[in-house]
């Protein structure tokens, strides 16, 4: 566990302000921290959306949509070829009850409620108000994906028609 001591620099200086700190720290009167992406900084635009530490909780576990969550690197090669996948899917499903989101594990640190990560990508699906999640291991691409979801998801929906290869160049 981290706690975070915020604070201008006067303060972050002041023996006392630090004291009193570590003492709700020691008597468990201080929420220990969780590191999250500003949500300013977040890429939430568009159908395939960015989340954070802070609004994972709201957004994925206490929802009543179901949700696929990639956990994502900047520096990992077949997460960046992912993103366009998802994308499109997430384009495809947006007038369904599935929401789509990527998680960067760089700037975050992982919500307790999330299993042991082994590699990246990592997909989690979420189906609909469901504490423990469902981790998607098959091929990455559209059709298995949405396969995936149909077969996990509480609400049934409709696939529209799509050409893959038009709907990933978008």
């Amino acid at each position: 566990r981290r706690w975070i001591l915020d604070g201008c620099k006067d303060e972050l200086l002041n023996y006392t302000y630090v004291s009193d700190f570590v003492k709700r720290v020691v008597d468990g009167k201080e929420d220990f921290g969780l590191i999250s992406k500003p949500k300013y900084d977040l890429n939430d635009r568009g159908p395939l959306r960015e989340i954070g530490a802070s609004q994972f909780k709201a957004s994925v576990i206490e929802s009543t949509d179901s949700v696929l969550v990639a956990f994502t690197t900047s520096w990992c090669y077949h997460c960046k070829k992912l993103k366009p996948v998802l994308n499109a899917t997430a384009k495809l499903l947006e007038n369904t009850t599935n929401k789509f989101y990527f998680f960067d594990c760089e700037s975050n640190d992982m919500p307790s409620c999330v299993p042991e990560i082994d590699g990246y990508p990592a997909l989690f699906f979420w189906s609909g108000n469901k504490s423990e999640p469902i981790e998607f291991e098959d091929s990455r691409n559209i059709p298995t994906l949405i396969e995936f979801i149909k077969n996990h998801t509480k609400v049934d929906f409709i696939v529209p028609e799509y050409n893959e290869t038009e709907i990933v160049n978008m």
